[in-house]
């Protein structure tokens, strides 16, 4: 895999983010029996490449109050590359977990590995606001969405593991992603997580966090609750 990414500031504030990445795999796959229509009796041997080529843009809106200071940022990324290949062909051992969440939305590939790769050609975007309120701690949110804007489709096409599918990703419009971060303190932060159903804004993920560091010692809990 080889990546290459570079920012700018342009005079109004403006960050433009072009970025390219590049992963190629190579596969030697003996299957003891047919497992159609993804694993063919006879010995295999796969090459897929994937080349991307995008741009990420942001421009944060800065204040600074009395109370403290606060930030309003856009976000967009447009992601161009060619169809994914051999999709389960390739065993899928790695990339059998995919969630799609805030930590993702702006991945290049938010497969959980490298045995998946996203295909096509897609646009994220969404929203963020961040502030430092003094005496209070901090608060940031985020809500984003992603759009597959041409090719196919790698999140609507199952594997062996049909990874991919009811993720939220496997229409051309994804499911809405958000997150509400509060800490007091350093010391301490509660997270939570949501995944909002694109047609209705029903709830199909939910997950509270908390974290705490006293001394040398960090603990945290999770609550989720998922749709079947």
């Amino acid at each position: 895999m080889a990546n290459w990414r570079r920012s700018f500031i342009d005079d109004s504030g403006q960050m433009w983010t072009p970025f390219l990445n590049a992963q190629v795999d190579i596969a030697s796959v003996q299957a003891e029996q047919q497992d159609y229509p993804w694993l063919s009796s006879s010995d295999q041997s796969l090459v897929r490449a994937m080349p991307a080529i995008g741009l990420e843009y942001r421009y944060p809106f800065m204040s600074t109050e009395k109370w403290g200071t606060q930030t309003i940022e856009p976000i967009a990324q447009i992601i161009v590359r060619p169809n994914e290949t051999d999709i389960g062909q390739f065993p899928n051992e790695d990339a059998q977990s995919l969630i799609f969440d805030d930590t993702n939305l702006f991945e290049i590939n938010k497969f959980s590995g490298y045995d998946r790769v996203e295909g096509g050609s897609r646009v994220n975007y969404g929203i963020q606001y961040n502030a430092f309120i003094g005496g209070v701690g901090q608060v940031n949110a985020l809500i984003g969405q992603s759009y597959q804007l041409a090719g196919q489709n790698s999140y609507a096409i199952g594997d062996m593991a049909n990874t991919g599918l009811e993720s939220g990703l496997d229409d051309d419009l994804s499911d809405y992603v958000a997150r509400l971060y509060y800490a007091p303190t350093q010391n301490f932060a509660l997270i939570n997580r949501f995944r909002f159903d694109e047609s209705d804004w029903a709830v199909e993920r939910y997950e509270v966090e908390g974290r705490a560091t006293i001394d040398k010692l960090t603990v945290g809990d999770i609550y989720g609750l998922y749709a079947a």
